[in-house]
């Protein structure tokens, strides 16, 4: 996977609040690997590694997730908390509108709403943080955090369809495109994240136990993370993991799609430490977890709709999958 070029325009408006609160640059940036020259360097950049620790950094100093840029302090531990509340939502809706009424809560709050329409939803932020934030990179680190967190959450890349911004086009602006990968529109009448609405249907994948891992790093390593998954399965998963009621193609078809033969594209798998198979059980996981938070849907009837003719066999694939059989998690997520 490539690294993802920070430009020095996003370190700079990162350490803004620790300046205003007139705390020293070199403190700052202590045991981040970054020196206090790099971010005077005309079109200079700054590791990815190092970009990370420069948030977790300012969290530190500045006791604010936020990093002193909103317009009051976001406690650390904000955003783990959340996602300790949406971790059991059944689908990626629930956990994002779940996720929005959470940070709703507080003073000054975090303006959150998530809406659709027919083929598309959509992610926005209604918060006037300019005299805060006036490099704006408040806005795009939570924009970025969110649509991150979402593909997290159900395990595959979410295609964005557009990026919008309630700002002008800043002088940096080709940086967004590798940051957002996708279309983007300034001076709009709100900041906003737009995607396929059929995402929204897609089961939350991970548990309290991969969450654990999760938090280590995040938020932070989620603003230095590429934005397009390029490795093979990740490509495989962008070409079959959306719609979760199509049949599975065969191998042989997803290489040439890939533009590859069969043995290349193995071959490339096994590089990657996965299978094809391995990828289609995660699709298949998904398609179970998806129908059992539908309870007019029989779990013989989900068996046969994952692709197992016999329900034992089902059951065994995923009480590996998940750890519960698909009548416990059901009781469960349904309760």
């Amino acid at each position: 996977m490539k690294s993802l070029t920070i430009e020095n325009h996003f370190a700079v408006s990162a350490v803004e609040g620790a300046r205003r609160q007139n705390i020293p640059l070199e403190r700052v940036l202590e045991g981040t690997g970054i020196a206090p020259d790099t971010l005077q360097t005309e079109g200079g950049s700054v590791d990815p590694s190092a970009f990370a620790k420069l948030i977790q950094r300012l969290w530190v100093l500045l006791e604010d997730e936020f990093m002193g840029l909103g317009p009051s302090r976001s406690k650390p531990g904000t955003f783990a908390t959340m996602c300790q509340l949406v971790i059991h939502a059944p689908n990626l809706e629930v956990m994002l509108k779940r996720g929005a009424r959470f940070y709703g809560l507080f003073e000054d709050a975090l303006n959150i709403e998530l809406s659709r329409d027919d083929s598309s939803a959509f992610i926005t932020f209604n918060n006037t943080f300019n005299r805060f934030d006036a490099n704006h990179f408040l806005e795009e680190s939570l924009l970025v955090i969110w649509h991150r967190t979402a593909c997290w959450m159900v395990d595959q890349l979410i295609p964005l369809k557009s990026a919008r911004f309630s700002y002008p086009a800043p002088p940096h602006q080709s940086a967004y495109k590798a940051i957002f990968n996708t279309e983007l529109h300034f001076d709009q009448a709100v900041t906003q994240l737009e995607f396929p609405a059929k995402f929204l249907e897609l089961p939350v994948a991970q548990s309290e136990r991969t969450l654990v891992e999760f938090l280590r790093e995040s938020p932070a390593d989620l603003l230095a993370r590429p934005a397009k998954d390029e490795s093979y399965a990740g490509r495989i998963r962008a070409l079959i993991g959306y719609d979760i009621e199509c049949d599975l193609p065969a191998f042989e078809s997803v290489a040439e799609q890939l533009g590859l033969s069969p043995q290349t594209l193995r071959r490339r798998l096994k590089e990657e430490g996965t299978s094809y198979q391995e990828l289609k059980d995660l699709i298949r996981r998904d398609i179970a977890l998806h129908f059992l938070n539908k309870p007019q849907y029989s779990i013989h009837e989900i068996a046969q709709k994952v692709g197992f003719a016999e329900p034992s066999a089902f059951h065994r694939a995923f009480k590996k999958w998940v750890g519960l059989t698909p009548s416990d998690y059901r009781q469960t997520h349904l309760d």
